[in-house]
């Protein structure tokens, strides 16, 4: 067998099995959105990391990660879950005075106007949806008090001076 012919066979060797090898195709955001499922769906930002509920921690700046597991000492995952819920808790009582102006806004602009509040949604125009407005301000509500059941289960008492009306 001449030189040419075994370059060629090789070639063709290296080629057929780079053919029949399985190519990954990784969806580190789909992996990211599957983490947040597995550690309590909500995260906050603490310290340049994703927080979540459980203690687990992930990159605020890569769905590849990295991810830190909780704290082994008791007492620092109590400090840092307590951490969790007290920024969770200022997060949803800002989002929740913000849904509450906007619903109250909406609702005293239709007031002064004869037709329907038309809103667009991306390239589709519809009426606004009121009840979706009601239900995320409801939701946020909620949160708010699931905070602070949550804080007071880890031995802190919600600052007397933080209310849902904030």
């Amino acid at each position: 067998m001449s030189r040419v012919h075994k370059v060629s066979l090789i070639s063709r060797l290296k080629a057929l099995l780079r053919k029949q090898q399985p190519k990954v195709r990784l969806d580190w955001p789909a992996y990211f959105e599957d983490f947040c499922e597995q550690h309590g769906k909500f995260y906050v930002e603490f310290r340049g990391r994703l927080l979540f509920e459980d203690g687990w921690q992930y990159s605020a700046t890569d769905y590849a990660g990295p991810e830190w597991p909780p704290l082994e000492d008791s007492k620092q995952l109590l400090v840092l879950q307590r951490q969790y819920w007290k920024l969770r808790l200022r997060q949803s009582l800002e989002l929740a005075f913000k849904a509450r102006v906007v619903a109250k806004g909406i609702e005293n602009l239709q007031r002064a106007k004869s037709g329907t509040l038309q809103e667009r949604r991306g390239k589709k125009v519809a009426p606004v949806d009121v009840e979706a407005l009601e239900g995320r301000k409801q939701w946020l509500e909620d949160d708010v008090e699931l905070c602070k059941e949550k804080l007071t289960e880890l031995g802190v008492q919600p600052d007397a001076n933080v209310s849902s009306d904030a």
